[in-house]
């Protein structure tokens, strides 16, 4: 029934319940002894990947602290351990699938598929972080770069609306709610003009000879590129809830 999440009575307000310290990496959710039982095994399974969201969702918004002068390492140690209990759940939670009893029927078979295209998007939002946006902020401290004031704002507010969409796109999981994934589909447009016209900006502004942009230039851009691809992969994951049969 449209609307109707397929998690009724069971994971609520992911957004304002964040995991806790211990023993991220340790699935919560994933029962063998409910392998038998599909429904409640891929039901048991979204929950997982809910918790796995919520992790990641942390990580993303942590990285706001990597564009600020103040930036350090300790922050940027915080959100690598995230990656690591994200991959590792990736990985229990594929296997856990997999070990789904054979027979599933055609929706069952749609939501394995939907389980897995879902997290395996999760965890390559959380390798760009890792492998991309940690390392920028790595070479931010290294080279004592410093954003203009323009450029920081400009930053913030395109970091902000990529995690608007995250939230969205998780939301729409969650709910079932083909509606809102749908929405950050017809979104795209508009986000790649943003990303046109900040690049256009930046430019400009070294034309000008900003002495902090021109420091910080490739930096600024390389952030720009590394959120606008996460960008496409909650796009893709909004594809996939709206496909799914």
């Amino acid at each position: 029934q449209p609307g109707e999440s397929l998690l009724a009575g069971g994971v609520t307000r992911w957004v304002t319940a964040p995991p806790s310290e211990e023993d991220l990496s340790r699935p919560k959710y994933l029962d063998l002894k409910l392998l038998d039982v599909p429904a409640v095994a891929l039901e048991q399974a979204a929950r997982e990947s809910l918790r796995m969201a919520a992790i990641v969702r942390e990580m993303l918004y942590d990285t706001k602290r990597l564009l600020i002068p103040e930036n350090n390492r300790m922050g940027m140690r915080k959100i690598k351990q995230r990656e690591e209990a994200v991959d590792h759940l990736n990985r229990e939670i594929k296997l856990y699938l997999i070990k789904l009893s054979p027979g599933l029927s055609e929706k069952e078979s749609a939501r394995k598929m939907t389980l897995i295209n879902f997290i395996s998007h999760l965890e390559n939002i959380g390798d760009i972080i890792d492998d991309n946006l940690l390392e920028l902020g790595e070479k931010k401290i290294e080279e004592g770069a410093r954003f203009s004031e323009v450029g920081l704002t400009e930053l913030h507010l395109f970091h902000h609306g990529v995690c608007q969409d995250f939230d969205e796109v998780v939301a729409a999981f969650e709910t079932d709610q083909k509606e809102k994934a749908q929405q950050v589909i017809e979104g795209r447009g508009s986000f790649h003009q943003r990303v046109h016209e900040m690049r256009a900006a930046h430019i400009e502004r070294l034309h000008q000879g900003a002495s902090q942009t021109m420091a910080s230039s490739a930096i600024h851009l390389d952030f720009i590129t590394h959120f606008a691809r996460i960008r496409s992969h909650i796009t893709a994951i909004a594809h996939t809830l709206v496909e799914e049969e």
